[in-house]
């Protein structure tokens, strides 16, 4: 037994030495977690620095990206209900710090608990004129350049992949036509744009066109009116059913009562925190005024002249992203933002969502612009597989001991350990999908992945003050009717003869003339 007891015992420290010596190993992958590091830990009673952006927040401490890395844009990841917006975009709503908020809204919690934290806050809500600012792009449209990049962003806001591009491009350009003609009436508002569609025959306005003040109108009518006469009856109802939103007597006032246009290049100058306040159930209706907002927004930051050192950080916090409508060229306007000093974070619910909304290569451009990805509990199965991918494969070894001993009961003889590297997931699709509800996967650009705590913002409502609309207007629009041709000589001559009454008999007739 004294043997025995002495062989085992070798056995055991030799296994241990073993496990002590052997290298680590990477022959299939070295992903592992990380911790925070310092220079992103800081103070939950700090003040916030300034373009920076909060992830967790646990303990009295918060873990914050730099301005630098907030620039590289984010997606959140995470189906309803899962967070999105108490842990990331409520808390970096209220404590942004020296600079310009865009926000998406579609459950007025961020308006209601974050807005009288900035000292300028607007709100743009299309159904709640009594309580919005005015949004209304005619005025800008006397540029024939907005008034295409408007007319397309109404245009293209829909479904369109299975849509022809020639079709997509004339009805975009008829559209930009009213536009631009709109932006010469009196009243240049969008509901002046939508009468002139609703008020008068297809060929009175194209010849309202050609009569044009604008240049850029009367181009558009000339190619218009030289397209085939089948080609014209369709384009006019389609284009016309994309302005039904403006029939909504409240959508009417939140973009024609004032005839001054939406200046939002200011963002970049002075700190102002805009909201986009859409209930949820007007999403779909109302998908063509979200694209043309955001479309001018992101043209206006772009053309808006400020000096480098005195530029203001805009932060574009866009929840439930994928239902707020197509917003033309917006994978390469991300590509390019960050030059701009604009950072752009998404919410959406699963990858194939965003998918559907954009196709899938240009839903692809726009998770690889973002350089932070966040995935939090229950996801889908092909988001929970792309986080599964993107934390990548750790090597494990698995060790073997073999005894060769020549009967079957004693401990002599020989020994041999073996020890093979296989490949593991991170963290397989199945657990993506199932992390604690208080955690999220953040990835941060090249940095190994980290499993933090997710933030509740539970602050109470700071809500600023708002003012009501007034009335919408528009101009009034009068149909060219053209003049009936003129009689022929011998009816001027000797009198046109009268046409029988309905229902009269001949000879009454011949009783009349008696």
């Amino acid at each position: 037994m004294a043997a025995a007891a002495t062989i085992l015992v070798t056995l055991v420290a030799t296994f241990l030495a073993a496990a002590l010596l052997w290298p680590q190993a990477d022959a299939h992958g070295s992903a592992g977690w990380s911790k925070p590091t310092t220079d992103t830990v800081k103070s939950a009673r700090a003040k916030l620095p300034s373009g920076s952006f909060i992830l967790s927040e646990e303990q009295g401490k918060r873990v914050v990206l730099s301005r630098l890395e907030a620039m590289r844009h984010g997606v959140i990841v995470g189906g309803s209900g899962t967070g999105k917006s108490r842990g990331y975009f409520l808390p970096n709503a209220a404590l942004a710090n020296d600079t310009s908020l865009v926000c998406t809204d579609p459950k007025g919690e961020l308006w209601n608990l974050t807005s009288g934290f900035h000292p300028k806050a607007l709100r743009y809500a299309p159904t709640e004129p009594d309580a919005s600012e005015c949004f209304n792009w005619i005025p800008l449209c006397s540029d024939a350049r907005i008034a295409e990049l408007c007319a397309r962003a109404i245009v293209e806001s829909g479904q369109t992949e299975k849509t022809e591009q020639a079709w997509i491009d004339t009805e975009t350009a008829f559209l930009a036509g009213v536009f631009a003609h709109a932006s010469t009436l009196s009243e240049p508002t969008p509901l002046t744009a939508y009468r002139l569609f609703t008020r008068q025959t297809v060929e009175s306005l194209i010849q309202t066109l050609l009569n044009s003040p604008s240049e850029a109108a009367r181009e558009q009518g000339m190619v218009f009116s030289q397209t085939q006469e089948r080609m014209r009856g369709s384009i006019v109802p389609v284009v016309a059913a994309k302005l039904q939103f403006l029939r909504d007597p409240a959508v009417m006032r939140f973009t024609s009562a004032s005839l001054d246009p939406a200046r939002l290049g200011s963002l970049r100058t002075t700190p102002t925190a805009v909201y986009w306040c859409l209930q949820e159930h007007d999403i779909v209706r109302l998908r063509p005024l979200t694209s043309l907002f955001f479309s001018l927004l992101l043209e206006q930051l772009a053309a808006e002249p400020v000096k480098e050192n005195h530029a203001i950080p805009v932060r574009m916090l866009l929840d439930e992203f994928a239902n707020i409508g197509k917003i033309p060229n917006f994978a390469s306007t991300l590509s390019l933002a960050r030059g701009r000093g604009l950072s752009i974070w998404l919410g959406i619910q699963s990858l194939g969502q965003l998918e559907s909304e954009y196709g899938k290569a240009h839903a692809r451009t726009i998770v690889s612009n973002c350089s932070t990805k966040v995935a939090l509990s229950g996801l889908d199965v092909e988001s929970a597989e792309y986080f599964s991918r993107a934390l990548g494969e750790r090597t494990f070894r698995k060790r073997r001991l073999s005894l060769h001993s020549k009967t079957p009961v004693s401990l002599t003889g020989s020994y041999t350990s073996t020890k093979a590297e296989h490949a593991r997931a991170l963290l397989t699709p199945d657990e993506v999908r199932r992390i604690r509800e208080d955690q999220a996967i953040v990835i941060v650009g090249n940095r190994r992945p980290m499993l933090l705590a997710k933030n509740y913002y539970s602050k109470p409502a700071f809500t600023a003050h708002t003012s009501p609309l007034p009335f919408a207007r528009a101009e009034t629009i009068v149909e060219r009717r053209k003049e009936p041709p003129p009689l022929p000589v011998e009816l001027l001559q000797y009198g046109a003869r009268p046409r029988r009454a309905a229902g009269s008999s001949r000879r009454a007739g011949h009783l009349r003339r008696a």
